[in-house]
């Protein structure tokens, strides 16, 4: 069996839609609320994905957007800056929404 830490989280969101069940016991990531609009089109996508996985759409959302970022980041000629500007931006949203 494949460890899940060393799939990128495009092939975790897969093995997911494949393997339906309980999630594993990990801690849960912090969560800030937001909100933003999406086509109804994507909305179906993202509730057909999270029927298939027996997730809620939230957790069905936040893996597609990890995995959509992750897929992405990937693609650009310079990840690097990417990844540093994420990091910077990360430390500064701690320190204003704290641990």
């Amino acid at each position: 069996m494949t460890n899940e830490n060393d799939l990128s989280p495009v092939a975790k969101l897969a093995l997911k839609a494949r393997e339906v069940g309980p999630e594993g016991e990990q801690l849960p990531p912090r969560l800030k609320m937001v909100s933003f609009r999406v086509p109804i089109g994507l909305l179906a996508s993202v509730d057909a994905f999270a029927s298939i996985t027996a997730q809620s759409r939230n957790t069905t959302m936040i893996d597609l957007l990890e995995a959509g970022v992750y897929a992405v980041g990937n693609e650009l000629d310079d990840p690097e800056q990417f990844y540093a500007i994420r990091e910077q931006l990360g430390e500064e949203l701690t320190l204003t929404f704290g641990e």
